[in-house]
């Protein structure tokens, strides 16, 4: 009899314990308030890994999962916002130093072929530059970084490889894919982008060094950059640092400005 009275108390205990749990629904309900009580606590990226829980653990749960992304569309909307906020008001000063610079180069554009002309120093122009080796570097009209190795020398080196050396210490290399363009005795070999910016990068934090160009192909030549082109690679340098700090920040305007504008459509 005690053993029957016993075992009757234990079911209706677990019972009552399992009745105590929070069901499925319950459980989204928590992550959906803890995530909204996160969003109105301005703690936006712990809401959304709040939120995501409710995709990830209740799948079946289609109207809590809804209510869970409404709130994360909401998030991205107030992260936009201060986003372009932020970007509106360090885009103004970019452009105005981006202007400034620009005072200092020429633009040279051929329309028949060129979509985008290319901004270089008058020091760096070849017409200026025609019997001597040197770096020339510019930046295109929408903010992309060139540097071109022009070689001009007795020997046919058809160079690929470009050493720059700081002080015989420090330095930097590039390599081409491609091999130089040879045009009235002069070769011309061209980097852009990321290996262009990095030896931009170089030459300007070592401008009070003494700077060595070490370009190699069938044969090696070297030669020391003057006072005048590292001041004219450091201009450089320094407008493509700005031209891409102001394609940033009006990118990332224009990312903002689609989402405040899809959210304001879904809300209307």
């Amino acid at each position: 009899m005690n053993r029957i009275h016993i075992f009757a108390m234990s079911s209706v205990i677990a019972l009552a314990l399992i009745s105590c749990q929070p069901n499925e629904e319950q459980q989204a309900r928590a992550y959906i308030n803890r995530g909204t009580q996160q969003i109105d606590n301005g703690e936006w990226n712990n809401a959304l890994t709040t939120l995501d829980s409710v995709d990830i653990l209740f799948p079946k749960l289609v109207n809590m999962r809804r209510e869970a992304r409404h709130l994360k569309d909401s998030v991205a909307y107030l992260q936009a916002q201060r986003s372009l906020e932020y970007n509106d008001a360090m885009l103004n000063d970019a452009e105005q130093l981006l202007d400034s610079l620009l005072q200092a180069f020429t633009l040279e554009k051929d329309t028949a072929y060129q979509k985008y002309g290319n901004l270089i120093l008058p020091a760096m122009r070849s017409v200026n530059n025609s019997q001597r080796s040197f770096l020339q570097a510019f930046v295109s009209e929408d903010g992309h970084p060139f540097v071109r190795s022009v070689y001009c020398g007795s020997k046919k080196l058809n160079h690929t490889n470009l050493l720059i050396t700081a002080n015989d210490e420090a330095n930097t290399e590039v390599t081409a894919i491609k091999a130089p363009h040879i045009f009235e005795g002069h070769e011309y070999l061209a980097f852009e982008n990321d290996d262009a910016m990095n030896l931009l990068t170089f030459i300007d934090n070592h401008g009070s060094d003494k700077i060595k160009v070490i370009i190699s192909g069938e044969d090696t030549y070297s030669y020391q950059l003057t006072a005048n082109d590292i001041k004219a690679l450091q201009q450089t340098c320094s407008l493509a640092i700005a031209y891409n700090d102001v394609n940033t920040l009006r990118h990332n305007a224009n990312a903002a400005q689609n989402v405040i504008a899809k959210w304001q459509q879904n809300n209307q």
